[in-house]
């Protein structure tokens, strides 16, 4: 059956917020008979959910959807731009579990392909995240880098690890003492970045 564009975005826009971690396979959080800690509705907080989409809708003049390729991206943007005055972060799918995580996901020697693209960037500046595994860490090798772990419930709660690589070109400060995922966007403004160290409050109350 046909269906419109829009339900179709809901219905998905639904399945990734009431999955574990967004994903399908990973099934419903909760379970399916709602025994878990967290349930389905966990993620779905109606009025959070809509303010993101204003923000997001109110920077559409500046967001272009290509679905490109990764290695097209990188050529066009390669062409288009100048100065160093561009960032672009790259995502890739993971390296382990990839299959049972994406429609769509890289084998070895994709990943291969991708990072030496990446790694001869020129014309702008970028940051890659990653699962940190031995493979991922030979292949960006070369690029300064940060590991770094947090709460994964894609499954089970475990501990989750990932790590950023980052352009040699870029000024970094506080790269060895900071946790990425300790930067938040301010409740009181959006467009404010700030940062807290929820780890080393974490390990103080953990000691009490």
């Amino acid at each position: 059956d046909r269906c419109d564009i829009l339900d179709l975005a809901v219905s998905t826009f639904f399945l990734n917020r009431t999955n574990r971690s967004g994903i399908l396979k990973a099934g419903v959080i909760g379970g399916n008979d709602q025994s878990g800690n967290y349930k389905i509705d966990c993620r779905f907080n109606k009025i959070n959910l809509l303010r993101r989409m204003e923000v997001i809708a109110s920077k559409r003049n500046k967001i272009t959807v290509t679905n490109l390729d990764a290695i097209e991206l990188i050529v066009r943007e390669e062409k288009k731009s100048e100065n160093l005055r561009k960032l672009a972060y790259f995502d890739p799918p993971y390296y382990y579990k990839a299959e049972s995580l994406y429609m769509n996901h890289y084998k070895p020697d994709d990943h291969l392909v991708v990072s030496n693209h990446i790694k001869s960037i020129k014309k702008f500046h970028f940051v890659v995240s990653y699962d940190d595994t031995p493979e991922i860490r030979a292949l960006y090798g070369s690029l300064r880098q940060k590991r770094y772990s947090f709460a994964h419930n894609i499954i089970n709660s475990r501990e989750g690890k990932e790590i950023l690589f980052f352009d040699n070109r870029l000024k970094l400060d506080n790269l060895d003492s900071r946790n990425p995922i300790g930067y938040k966007r301010s409740k009181k403004n959006q467009d404010v970045i700030i940062y807290k160290d929820y780890q080393s409050k974490l390990k103080k109350s953990t000691a009490v």
